[in-house]
């Protein structure tokens, strides 16, 4: 027999298969925790007396009666963190970079149809595809980065999503650019001898069908002459655009398609989505203002029976968490982080990245604020001699690099958001935003003349 050459794995495998080892150690080590647990009882047991070892004892029968659902609760959590890293790891992804022209002047529902491209609920359909070969539906992740002030835009995906993307955002924008670049976050690695790190995730200060303050609440949803269009993007591009030399800023918003899976309460097997949420909203808001003893039901109110008295605001509530519910949805989290030498680190910018949100928080309806990450030390004792800082630094960096967000290894609670809200806080600028470092196309693509010979 002829013989055959085995070549040997690339080094990006091999460090695949080193993550991805490391991880499953650690979700074993998860589920074997009922047992350490047990363990860690007993011993206490032999060490104690009196009052405390029957407590102890108490606590570790009412352990061992529970100890079967809870193992099978942890076995079947770490079997499915498991599968699902795996899958994750085997899907090979890319990063791509989107410019256009200075001189584009397409309206921002735009965007909002380029949105519809990412809202994909394929891919886990069976019971076989979820829960044996740990199958999830694709998320995406859109990404503003400043790496010393300058600016660029990036889209993540899985590889074979890049075909169905490229053709949507041409779709929509001509004129842009579209190409796979290097991932960025290779370029910084995490040394906490060179870098500083400070990272949060935001949160909806509201519940999700409340919206936020969108571009059609800021008129950009109508002709508007250059010179008075507000883009409340621009403020977020001046903060990225002021960072100095040695600073860098990561800002990634994780999209995927919304789908009925938040455990209905008081039911054991009933879902709902954030519609089912808002109209629970809408008609709390009525029923609070309904005159007494005033049935809501339209067929059986009595002629002549008062009306319902909404305040302005109550009725603009209303209008505008039924426009947001009319819109396609989105499971969305949003992460960011900065980095800097130890010599360019400056306060000012993490105060900066933790209002960058701010501009769209709309007062009785919904907003962001910072959470996790580094939000969580207010107090020296918090954090003796920087334990926890260091380990929150390496988690969010990792989760970063990960685009990890719905799922393990670095699962975080997110929010839904419609195409409306997504397209607000991220898009493609237009003439308004003047913001020299912002990269964008050099030339603007011309159509060829009309005269060439046949």
């Amino acid at each position: 027999m002829p013989e055959t050459s085995i070549s040997p794995p690339s080094e990006e495998e091999q460090k695949k298969d080193q993550d991805r080892k490391v991880l499953i150690a650690i979700y074993v080590m998860v589920g074997l925790m009922p047992f350490f647990s047990i363990i860690g009882l007993l011993l206490l047991i032999g060490l104690t007396g009196g009052n405390i070892e029957i407590f102890l004892r108490v606590l570790l029968g009412v352990l061992l009666i529970f100890l079967p659902v809870i193992f099978t609760m942890a076995a079947i959590n770490t079997y499915m963190a498991y599968k699902r890293i795996s899958f994750f790891m085997d899907q090979e992804t890319i990063l791509m970079e989107v410019k256009v022209p200075k001189d584009t002047k397409k309206p921002l529902i735009a965007m909002e149809l380029l949105l519809e491209a990412f809202h994909q609920t394929g891919g886990e359909g069976t019971f076989i595809d979820r829960w044996i070969k740990g199958k999830t539906r694709p998320w995406f992740s859109l990404e503003m980065v400043s790496l010393e002030g300058r600016i660029h835009f990036f889209i993540w995906m899985r590889k074979n999503w890049r075909r169905h993307i490229e053709a949507a955002i041409y779709s929509q924008y001509p004129d842009a650019e579209v190409y796979e670049v290097e991932d960025y976050t290779d370029y910084i690695p995490f040394d906490l001898e060179k870098y500083n790190f400070w990272a949060c995730e935001y949160k909806l200060t509201k519940p999700d069908p409340y919206p936020i303050r969108t571009y059609i609440d800021y008129g950009l949803d109508r002709e508007i002459k250059e010179e008075y269009i507000v883009d409340p993007m621009n403020s977020v591009l001046e903060f990225l655009a002021s960072l100095n030399r040695g600073e860098a800023v990561w800002i990634q918003i994780l999209v995927r398609a919304h789908k009925k899976e938040k455990k209905k309460p008081g039911s054991f097997f009933g879902k709902v989505d954030w519609k089912d949420e808002g109209q629970k909203i809408i008609q709390k808001i009525i029923k609070d203002n309904a005159p007494p003893k005033l049935s809501l039901r339209i067929d059986e109110v009595p002629e002549g029976a008062p009306s319902i008295n909404l305040t302005t605001w109550q009725a603009e509530t209303i209008k505008a968490i039924e426009r947001n519910l009319s819109k396609r949805a989105f499971d969305v989290g949003i992460r960011s982080l900065y980095i800097s030498e130890k010599d360019s680190f400056d306060p000012i910018t993490i105060s900066g990245l933790v209002s960058v949100f701010k501009q769209y928080n709309y007062e009785h309806m919904n907003g962001f604020a910072p959470t996790r990450g580094h939000t969580v030390f207010d107090y020296p004792w918090q954090d003796y001699k920087g334990f926890r800082k260091k380990r929150v630094s390496k988690q969010m960096y990792n989760a970063y690099r990960w685009r990890s967000y719905f799922y393990p290894p670095y699962k975080s609670p997110h929010g839904v958001m419609s195409t409306e809200e997504l397209a607000t806080i991220f898009h493609i600028p237009g003439e308004s935003s003047a913001t020299p470092t912002l990269q964008r196309v050099t030339s603007r693509k011309g159509d060829a003349p009309s005269d060439l010979p046949v």
